[in-house]
């Protein structure tokens, strides 16, 4: 008659497993934390790309000054193209846009112009405008002052200048507000709009 032998792991071989595993997931959760982060950056430029095209084509199209507004309050920011009159006065938000927010983990770090860009001295790109408790709802309920990218009607820029926006990724530093590891030498990347034609580069540290 044969006797099934029944094997129990021993304190020592559980805590070696234990060991292993905390190996293990050591290893793998930094470089999924660099993907979270990178997707979250690599999302938030692909979006201001693509309403910035749509601003200059509606700009053209319509023969009208178009802007995209970027609002930035600590870790809530979005985006919304917006038509402005010759002055560069909000007139009204365009058809169908609405507040598009930046993924999770992705901040507009700097909106400069071309040359202090490069030194990170200044943030001069584009226009300040401030909007209205109204204008803003439903993103916030008091005047608020946004950047403006603002397309003229012949699809150029206006100012003087090739604006670069610097996306990175960023913390919440428990405040309302947040650190960006990307000055660190961690994840970030520039779009500069060429004021002439509009095309747009993006750039990598």
């Amino acid at each position: 008659m044969n006797r099934s032998i029944r094997h129990t792991f021993t304190i020592i071989e559980l805590i070696v497993v234990t060991f292993i595993i905390g190996i293990v997931l050591t290893l793998t959760l930094a470089p999924f934390d660099k993907l979270v982060t990178v997707a979250g950056v690599d999302g938030a430029v692909n979006m201001i790309s693509s309403q910035l095209r749509a601003c200059r084509q509606h700009a053209v199209g319509k023969r009208a000054q178009v802007a995209l507004a970027i609002y930035r309050d600590g870790m809530t920011q979005a985006i919304r193209t917006a038509q402005l009159d010759k002055d560069n006065h909000f007139d009204r938000w365009t058809e169908s846009s609405t507040w598009a927010f930046l993924p999770a983990g992705a901040v507009v770090e700097e909106v400069d112009d071309g040359d202090s860009a490069t030194s990170g001295d200044t943030d001069d790109g584009g226009v300040d405008i401030t909007l209205t408790a109204d204008q803003m709802v439903p993103i916030s309920t008091t005047a608020v002052t946004c950047r403006f990218i603002i397309y003229r009607p012949t699809g150029k820029l206006d100012g003087g200048h090739s604006p670069v926006i610097k996306v990175s990724d960023a913390i919440p530093d428990g405040s309302g507000g947040y650190t960006t590891p990307g000055k660190r030498g961690m994840n970030y990347l520039k779009l500069t709009v060429n004021r002439f034609t509009g095309q747009i580069t993006i750039t990598e540290p």
